[in-house]
């Protein structure tokens, strides 16, 4: 599985909080990704959470890319797709996004995976980057939406 994720980057967008970039990271080397992508970071989360989260990162082997805004991710990764997971909105069923995704990584492509760093819809500019998964019928954390996301992803590869 740790070769298949290697094409999976992880997206934190627009995020304030130090505990939920550090949740994030955590989260996302838990699951052996060895990128992680954080876009817009501001105030607490630019000073103080991305400075640990290079630490946990470096600890568990992952690297880190900080990036201005989202649209920066398909630009300068040069991603096949962005997928990004909501609650209550609508998009694509979560088993569609992951067959899909799973295909993806199969055949080497790389593939972003992107949740609010803020409990905040996607703005619709930022929705015309990618395809919304809702995983959730109910609001949930980012980092629920994308361990969902994770682990439904790791069984279709495994």
């Amino acid at each position: 599985m740790r070769e298949l994720f290697k094409g999976l980057l992880p997206v934190l967008h627009n995020v304030t909080s130090v505990h939920r970039v550090l949740e994030f990271v955590r989260l996302c080397t838990s699951f052996n990704c060895n990128n992680i992508i954080i876009t817009r970071p501001t105030g607490a989360a630019a000073q103080q959470g991305v400075p640990e989260a290079f630490k946990i990162a470096l600890k568990e082997g992952a690297n880190i890319m900080i990036l201005g805004e989202l649209k920066d991710v398909q630009e300068i990764a040069k991603i096949e797709k962005l997928y990004l997971l909501t609650a209550e909105e609508e998009g694509e069923t979560l088993d569609k996004a992951i067959e899909e995704a799973a295909e993806l990584l199969r055949e080497g492509k790389k593939i972003g995976v992107a949740v609010q760093g803020q409990d905040l819809p996607f703005l619709p500019r930022e929705k015309q980057l990618g395809t919304c998964v809702k995983v959730l019928e109910k609001k949930a954390p980012a980092t629920s939406l994308c361990t969902i996301f994770l682990w439904e992803l790791s069984k279709k590869l495994t």
